[in-house]
């Protein structure tokens, strides 16, 4: 709070010119020639010159020396004085010097003159002015003269002089002492004024601490300092790299408990001196080997203390002994409260970004969750892509589904929730359920789907808005052996689908008009469409992450993906979503991404003959103590079942769908169902890609004292490399997803393969991402 007593701030700027004026110090100014280019008030009343006499003209011309007192180039020992002052840049003091000035009426007085000269550089730093601080100690110097006299005659010149000066040397030295103390204490503060400005830019508590450590010791005129804040893995992490990498490596980290100075004062909230050796010893003998290892004698160390809560400690050091005063301790303290507002605020700042990290990875994983491996239906081949935005709070609302109905015909379902977090991911997550469970348990047509699920969205009073499009491919009417199809869609304010034809040419699956999007009107008419897809065509659906950019129409980004796909159509599928994502997403995309592609084969195509079914070949099943190599729990009665697939991508669908039966037989709870789903999946899948099997995948269950465990056996026998992903990357998350997501994990090598394990509590209560999983 302000105190009204003091005056009030000054609403601009200081006026330089009145504060020169009305300075009852006389002052001149001197440019480089030592012109007089400015004299103050006082000044001119020193001297008897009016302004007009004097600016303008040099110097010695205005008061030319005694000429017996110049030198052979006619200069006086004050010219040599100024001179100097000028080149080097260093100010001089002149206790007590000597110049006749003439008087009016002809003749000379005698004057002396007591002088400070001042460099003031000039703004490339080179030489500048001179400023030149002047008094007249002429009367000071008779009354001296007048005392010798009385105390037994006039004492010789020089010796007079000498003691004159010495007692003037003595005066201005205090002078110069106090004004060399004011502008120290000026430095620091201005010091810590750039300290303040500085840390609000900081951006981490890393930031904070180069900034701390490397200016505010050094305002204080002290030899480096260390910073204690709280670890989040427990006790207080040391930042003190600024006394030495030795140091550093030896305290970086200290328990909660430690005896030593900077962990006290953390966990206390005192501040505590130690100017000796002998009084930081006195405080614990354990303080000895830290003043051996930083070679500091005196220590200052003050508590980081924000709303009566510390929150950690700054120590500040000095190579010798010292005693502290109270200008001195009132910027320490300023400098330590300054530390801690700006650490309470990055602290702040990191817990937001640690829980917004939190719920995007939630959001991403039951994201993933849902959007499953599609089936392969009879004639087509499907393959999906989803791509996260670079920006964690962009994720969330884009979703795929492909499934087949009891018909035999295949749906394909594409749409976007409005919003981009964990709400939209569960919004997104209702939809496909509630459009899953009609489409399988009825024949219902694409528009009937929309229709059905839009009632289901205000019955249910769910605050949820979509775009969505159904499509259902169905055979020919008529040619239940043919090779064509026929597309029939549905869309709810969803961009168009794309085909790419045989012939090369690629058009939109756009209606006559547009409907309402999902959410808003439960009565709105839905409008059904048709169109051929001849055998070798791709129907290509997408999500609007893959042709929106900023500062572009969508028009523009959707002819964008038509070039790009009818450059790309004749690539086998997986590779012309690869092509077309790589054309088309800028490295770190905005918004998220999905994409389903069909494609209509002919019979007999070499892309179906080579797909193997996936369904598993044998299922063994025992209840026996855990076998001495089984990762699986220890225990009487374990629940060992192995599940054996063919090598394709299609098992991981298979595998992941049996484990979760095995799971929820064990009364898994959903997180943990969702969470073995997902990472089945990705254990299976690498097994498939990089397992070098020859012919079946072996995936193990273990159920026993409350923890599912998986096991899958490949013929590589190279552990798996966890990579750590970018967020923009469509693939190369699967180790990363189980060193997060599960309990435990690791590998059980030999030289014919090895097996991938993970663990998960059957009564897990989330599917928040614990950190990484101990790996054995």
């Amino acid at each position: 709070m302000r105190d009204e007593r003091a005056p009030a701030a000054l609403d601009g700027a200081v006026d330089l010119r009145r504060v020169f004026d009305a300075s009852p110090t006389a002052y001149l100014v001197l440019d480089h020639d030592l012109v007089v280019v400015e004299v103050n008030a006082a000044y001119v009343g020193l001297v008897g010159r009016g302004r007009e006499e004097l600016v303008g003209r040099p110097l010695f011309e205005a008061f030319p020396p005694d000429p017996a007192t110049v030198d052979e180039q006619g200069r006086h020992p004050l010219q040599l004085a100024l001179e100097r002052v000028r080149d080097t840049g260093r100010s001089q003091v002149v206790p007590l010097a000597k110049y006749d000035v003439d008087v009016p009426g002809g003749g000379r007085a005698e004057r002396f003159w007591s002088l400070t000269l001042v460099a003031l550089p000039g703004h490339d730093g080179g030489p500048g002015l001179v400023l030149e601080r002047v008094e007249d100690v002429t009367a000071y110097v008779a009354e001296r003269r007048a005392r010798g006299r009385d105390t037994g005659g006039e004492a010789p010149l020089p010796e007079h002089v000498e003691a004159l000066e010495a007692d003037l040397y003595v005066r201005l030295q205090e002078l110069v002492a106090a004004q060399e103390a004011r502008d120290v204490a000026a430095r620091r503060v201005a010091g810590l004024g750039e300290v303040a400005l500085r840390l609000t830019s900081a951006e981490s508590v890393q930031d904070l601490e180069r900034i701390v450590l490397a200016q505010g010791p050094q305002v204080l005129g002290a030899a480096g300092g260390a910073l204690f804040t709280r670890d989040e893995v427990g006790g207080w992490r040391v930042s003190a790299a600024a006394l030495g990498e030795h140091v550093q490596d030896r305290y970086q980290h200290l328990p909660f408990d430690s005896p030593l100075a900077g962990p006290w004062v953390a966990r206390t909230g005192r501040r505590l001196l130690l100017p000796t050796r002998a009084s930081g010893v006195a405080f614990h003998p354990s303080m000895a080997a830290a003043y051996a290892d930083t070679q500091r004698d005196a220590w200052a160390i003050l508590p980081l203390t924000v709303r009566d809560a510390c929150v950690g400690a700054l120590a500040v050091s000095w190579v010798e002994e010292r005693t502290f005063d109270a200008d001195e301790l009132e910027l320490l303290d300023s400098l330590a409260a300054q530390c801690a507002q700006a650490l309470d605020r990055l602290m702040a700042l990191q817990a937001e970004r640690e829980a917004a990290a939190v719920a995007a990875r939630t959001s991403e994983t039951l994201q993933r969750s849902l959007l499953s491996d599609p089936p392969q239906p009879a004639g087509l081949e499907v393959a999906v892509r989803y791509v996260p935005a670079a920006q964690a709070t962009q994720v969330g609302g884009d979703w795929y589904d492909v499934f087949v109905q009891r018909s035999g015909e295949t749906v394909v379902v594409i749409g976007d929730v409005v919003g981009h977090d964990i709400e939209a991911a569960a919004a997104m997550g209702q939809l496909r359920a509630m459009l899953r469970g009609i489409a399988v348990t009825t024949p219902a047509s694409p528009a009937e789907l929309v229709r059905a699920v839009d009632r289901a969205i205000d019955t249910l009073e769910l605050p949820t808005v979509a775009t969505g499009l159904v499509a259902r491919v169905e055979r020919v009417p008529g040619e239940p052996d043919g090779d064509d199809r026929v597309v029939r869609w549905s869309n709810a304010g969803h961009l168009p689908p794309l085909v790419a034809h045989p012939d090369g040419s690629v058009t939109q699956l756009a209606g006559e008009r547009t409907n309402l999007l999902l959410g808003i009107n439960p009565e709105a008419e839905r409008d059904e469409w048709t169109a051929e897809l001849a055998a070798g065509s791709v129907l290509f659906l997408y999500t609007d992450g893959l042709v929106e950019r900023r500062g572009e129409s969508v028009p523009l980004g959707i002819e964008a993906l038509r070039t790009r796909l009818a450059a790309s159509a004749g690539a086998p599928l997986e590779e012309l979503c690869d092509d077309v994502l790589g054309a088309m997403l800028p490295p770190h995309p905005e918004d998220d991404v999905a994409v389903v592609a069909i494609r209509v084969h002919r019979a007999g195509d070499p892309a179906l003959a080579d797909r193997a079914p996936a369904s598993p070949v044998a299922e063994e099943r025992t209840r026996t103590p855990r076998d001495a190599g089984d990762p699986g729990p220890a225990g009487p009665g374990a629940d060992r079942r192995t599940l054996r697939v063919p090598a394709v991508p299609q098992s991981a669908h298979t595998s992941r769908h049996w484990v979760v039966g095995v799971a929820r037989e064990h009364g898994a709870g959903d997180p943990t169902l969702a969470l073995a789903k997902l990472l089945t999946s990705e254990v299976v899948t690498n097994a498939v890609k990089y397992g070098l099997v020859r012919e079946l995948v072996a995936v193990t269950v273990t159920c026993a004292a409350g923890s599912i465990t998986v096991s899958v056996q490949d013929d590589n026998p190279h552990a798996p490399v966890v990579k750590h992903a970018r967020r923009e990357d469509t693939g190369g998350r699967g180790m990363e997803l189980v060193e997060r997501f599960a309990e435990a994990w690791g590998t059980d090598g030999s030289a014919a393969g090895k097996g991938v394990w993970f663990r998960l509590r059957l009564d897990r209560p989330t599917v928040h991402d614990p950190g990484p999983a101990p790996a054995s």
